[in-house]
């Protein structure tokens, strides 16, 4: 009877534990060079634009949200989320958002700013295991400068 009792006993710790591991998932959090040297091909090495990309995966909702900073651009016109690729290839855009040419709002036509954004990771058009092996990047399209896009960030998230 003891033996009976102490596998059931068992047995419901590791169900209970096996449960909330599934449930609260992992959390990827990496802060990330937003830079010119990383466009392909490079269009200005000598640009004085720079930022960087905070991203955050949360494998239990599946949902990649990321802020870019910047300084040194000319006004902002778009920023595209590509995949898959590799550092130094370029990939077809997957999410973008695109800035009237006034330069309303979001993005100000000023030389430094903050964008946040999400996505998720459906495992159709963004695949989980493609973010995880570091294959995809954002970039940033200004108004007058470099028009494969001024700034780019592999998003090397998996630690």
């Amino acid at each position: 009877m003891f033996k009976r009792l102490s596998f059931i006993a068992l047995s419901a710790i590791l169900l209970a534990t096996a449960c909330k591991k599934e449930k609260e998932g992992d959390v990827f959090t990496r802060t990330l060079p937003l830079t010119p040297q990383q466009v392909v091909p490079t269009q200005n090495p000598m640009s004085s634009a720079s930022g960087s990309v905070t991203a955050t995966y949360d494998q239990r909702t599946r949902v990649l949200s990321y802020t870019l900073t910047w300084t040194g651009t000319d006004s902002v016109r778009a920023i595209h989320l590509h995949g898959p690729a590799e550092a130094g290839f370029n990939a077809p855009i997957l999410q973008s958002v695109t800035i009237p040419s006034s330069g309303v709002a979001p993005f100000p036509v000023g030389f430094s700013g903050t964008w946040t954004n999400s996505v998720t990771i459906d495992n159709v058009v963004v695949k989980e295991s493609d973010l995880l092996a570091n294959r995809y990047y954002i970039d940033m399209h200004t108004k007058s400068r470099m028009a494969a896009g001024e700034l780019r960030a592999q998003l090397n998230i998996n630690p």
